[in-house]
């Protein structure tokens, strides 16, 4: 069985630790809102994001998605806002933008190859575009989707 549902249990709300606040590198003096010059999406470095994070569940208002192996299901920040994607037997690249609390993914090229029966692929995929803020839980990356449609739960790799 490729993936499971379980309950998801009520968070108190002190736990919740705000933490995609990076401030902009010194000397940038334009405003958040401002579009990245060209060839430096997101910030030149990842911060507290830097590295391989592994999902482990998304919880949505009517289900909870489970990855059956987070290993297959990976974003990697890098410096310059490069982002590397790991999607079951798909893999890509792209770019990402943090800003505060806010966090927008992609574009990124993908393969678009055939994962076996039962694979996430296309849910976590999905789910990476509709990416619209994050937090940290503690060692946990938390990315809040758009519209409030859910919340990606993600644990640092290796």
């Amino acid at each position: 069985m490729r993936a499971g549902v379980v309950l998801a249990l009520a968070v108190p709300a002190l736990l919740l630790l705000p933490w995609c606040n990076a401030k902009a590198p010194p000397g940038n003096s334009e405003p958040s809102s401002a579009a990245p010059p060209a060839g430096q999406a997101g910030m030149r470095d990842p911060g507290p994001l830097a590295g391989e994070w592994r999902w482990v569940r998304t919880v949505t208002p009517v289900e909870t998605i489970v990855a059956d192996d987070p290993t297959h299901y990976t974003l990697t920040f890098n410096e310059g806002g490069q982002l590397a994607v790991l999607a079951d037997c798909n893999r890509g690249s792209g770019t990402f933008v943090q800003d505060g609390k806010s966090l927008t993914i992609g574009p990124f090229a993908l393969t678009r190859m055939m994962c076996p029966p039962g694979s996430l692929d296309g849910k976590f995929i999905s789910q990476v575009n509709g990416a619209a803020g994050c937090f940290m839980l503690g060692d946990t990356l938390m990315i809040d989707l758009k519209m409030d449609s859910g919340t990606m739960r993600f644990i640092r790799g290796s």
